[in-house]
């Protein structure tokens, strides 16, 4: 696990997750794609001919399936996005608290992107593609802590204020931040 120490009580939650083996991971990415890619079918026959109800409602179960699953793989892999952004504060000037949770906020829409984009065919597994990617954001900062002239102060917003823009972002990306679920017996759905 990822030590918490720094964050505030409230995130914690967020940030501890079940471990999850690397093939439960690789199969609820191998549904994820598959649920997209019957929903898009789905919904370009709607395009040539009139939608039925069985087909309008396999469409709405796969896209909520695709949710749910997209959720589930957000989340577990929140700690990733932990220990990177730890990782790159070592030794640097400005290794506070508040730092940390600003490279959270940057990384957490890493992560959304990660998980939409991933090919789970591919050979490298999800948590080094999201490692990469997360240590090229954090090299090249922008946003809240872009590089700043000597002597200017930045506003630092509060560990509520973080927290709050962290899980809106998820909301309007889609994904519901569940805290603490267990990892899911049947990947067909998401859930137990």
């Amino acid at each position: 696990t990822v030590p918490l120490d720094g964050l505030p009580e409230a995130m914690h939650p967020l940030y501890t997750q079940p471990v999850v083996s690397p093939d439960k991971v690789r199969s609820l990415f191998l549904r994820y794609n598959f649920l997209k890619h019957r929903a898009i079918a789905t919904r370009e026959k709607f395009a040539h001919a009139p939608a039925r109800a069985g087909d309008r409602n396999h469409f709405e179960a796969d896209v909520a399936r695709a949710a749910r699953v997209r959720s589930l793989l957000v989340t577990w892999h929140l700690p990733v996005v932990l220990s990177v952004a730890r990782r790159h504060l070592v030794g640097k000037p400005d290794n506070t608290p508040t730092h940390l949770l600003e490279l959270l906020e940057l990384g957490n829409p890493v992560l959304i992107d990660a998980v939409e984009s991933y090919d789970a065919a591919a050979k490298p597994r999800f948590d080094s593609v999201l490692t990469n990617r997360l240590l090229q954001t954090f090299a090249t900062p922008v946003g809240t802590f872009a590089k700043r002239g000597p002597g200017k102060a930045r506003k630092r917003a509060s560990a509520a204020e973080v927290m709050q823009r962290m899980i809106n972002l998820a909301d309007e990306s889609g994904v519901h931040l569940a805290i603490t679920e267990p990892a899911p017996e049947n990947p067909e759905d998401g859930s137990d």
